[in-house]
């Protein structure tokens, strides 16, 4: 019984041994990891602040590289083809003109059915919409600007009942300084003040036409909408019918004189301006 007291000891011995050395060389303490645990926090706030940093930093301009086929072969003819563009378009006010001014820059053997042609139709297209809705905009800012005068002044426009006065009125209203504040497009390209009478005629048509209408927009709008409607899309519709009058069938482009090509171009270098010429 001794013995096995003496073995039942040295198994506990052993036993406790074998607890101690678990307890040492075991899974490591939780001081062991706050070690282990700190070195990677520090690493992470560091690298959180990096990216913290570099977000703030403003990135470099990537170097463009030139296409050299495309600005030395591409711009060059539509920007012809936008500035002969301004002289047709000022005849018709309506797209229509697309066909005659690809064939006038790029020849009259040009295939419709070619990638150039379908790039230079699809940039009149674009070009004659945004200086409809550009023209029509303006005009309806220069109609208030001159309510607001003969509000303060002698209320001539006041006086006016029809459409008709209301055009008469601004064809005596009418100065190429008007007409070119409106139809921005043809400023750049065409000299009224020493084009024909017949030039200023329709110049004259045109100016009082739209503004009449313009004025039957803006006093439909400040009424509230109410009473016939004269909303922006008859405005629109007007535009693209407002050369087929009569009285512009003996229209001419020669009547128009045109700025020289040395003199536009020495208006363009003044300003900075990209290679496209300003829509």
């Amino acid at each position: 019984m001794a013995l096995s007291s003496e073995t039942q000891s040295d198994e506990t011995e052993d036993d406790d041994v074998t607890e101690v050395s678990c307890s040492t060389t075991g899974t490591p303490s939780s001081e062991d990891h706050e070690e282990e645990r700190t070195p990677r926090m520090k690493h992470s706030a560091v690298a959180l602040r990096e990216q913290v940093r570099q977000s703030r930093t403003p990135k470099k301009r990537q170097r463009h590289v030139r296409n050299t086929e495309y600005e030395d072969d591409v711009l060059p003819i539509l920007a012809e083809l936008q500035l002969q563009l301004r002289f047709y378009y000022l005849l018709c006010f309506s797209n229509k003109c697309c066909d005659s001014v690809i064939r006038e820059v790029y020849g009259q053997a040009i295939d419709e059915t070619s990638k150039p042609y379908d790039l230079a139709r699809l940039r009149v297209l674009e070009i004659c919409k945004k200086w409809k809705n550009k023209g029509i905009d303006k005009m309806i800012d220069h109609v208030e600007s001159v309510i607001l005068i003969e509000a303060n002044g002698k209320r001539n426009l006041y006086h006016c009942s029809t459409d008709r006065a209301i055009a008469q009125f601004f064809y005596n209203y009418y100065s190429p300084a008007n007409f070119a504040y409106v139809f921005q497009f043809m400023h750049k390209c065409v000299d009224l003040a020493k084009s024909t009478p017949t030039a200023e005629f329709f110049c004259r048509n045109i100016y009082a036409n739209l503004a009449a209408q313009c004025v039957l927009h803006v006093c439909w709008r400040e009424n509230g909408c109410v009473g016939v409607e004269h909303n922006k899309m008859a405005i629109n519709k007007f535009w693209d019918t407002m050369v087929q009058a009569d009285c512009f069938s003996n229209i001419d482009p020669l009547d128009f004189t045109r700025i020289p090509r040395g003199i536009l171009h020495s208006l363009n270098s003044k300003k900075k301006v990209a290679v496209l010429p300003d829509v």
